[in-house]
């Protein structure tokens, strides 16, 4: 059985997807199994190497729980092939071209089953408290996340990694990204963790940027 290893991630940026919608439909806009219906976010973290496993500090920490949970299932090399699912996108790849606070970051895709039940949600403070209003967690604003990285133990060009979210922190605001519909236990993560990213605020946004 594959191992999962614990992450807490720095803080990012929530460009696509959302806390409270389910994702019920596969890329291909198809309906999936109600087993299959999950939670799904993507969190943009600027880029300072050229590649995802070069990067250093606490991003490059966690992307090196993504190599080790692949690297000790897939003991042929299965992960070094080009289709494998890192679950980690280049937002400066040209498909990605006009989507709003893609460029210059890796979106990472982190998910939730929804037998699981809804991603626990906190705000930042002393002591950290679980969000009453669900609503507020926006996309555009700004989150740690804590979650665990395991081998989907798949084969061939379905092989590649789970991304999973036990808990989102709130810790900043950021100009909202505003877009149509969209298609336990957890960790609190320590407040003293968090540095401030570049274009976050400790006040919430009025504006929005529409994303295509």
């Amino acid at each position: 059985m594959a191992e999962t290893l614990n992450f807490q991630s720095p803080v990012g940026r929530m460009v696509s997807g959302s806390f409270n919608e389910l994702q019920t439909k596969d890329h291909q806009g198809k309906d999936l199994p109600a087993e299959k219906h999950k939670h799904f976010v993507g969190i943009a973290f600027r880029k300072t190497a050229a590649n995802w496993w070069d990067e250093p500090g606490e991003l490059g920490a966690m992307f090196r729980n993504w190599l080790t949970a692949a690297q000790s299932h897939y003991r042929n090399g299965e992960w070094q092939q080009p289709g494998f699912a890192w679950k980690i996108n280049n937002g400066d790849d040209p498909k990605h071209a006009g989507k709003a606070g893609y460029a210059g970051h890796w979106v990472v895709s982190f998910t939730r089953s929804a037998s699981i039940g809804e991603i626990p949600l906190i705000e930042q403070g002393n002591p950290p408290r679980y969000m009453l209003d669900r609503k507020a967690a926006k996309r555009g604003y700004y989150y740690a996340i804590s979650g665990g990285v395991v081998a989907n133990q798949c084969t061939g060009n379905q092989a590649g990694v789970y991304v999973n979210i036990n808990a989102a922190m709130l810790v900043g605001y950021g100009e909202e990204i505003i877009s149509g519909p969209s298609p336990v236990a957890t960790t609190v993560m320590p407040a003293s963790r968090w540095r401030r990213s570049p274009g976050r605020s400790t006040s919430s946004a009025r504006t929005g940027r529409r994303s295509r």
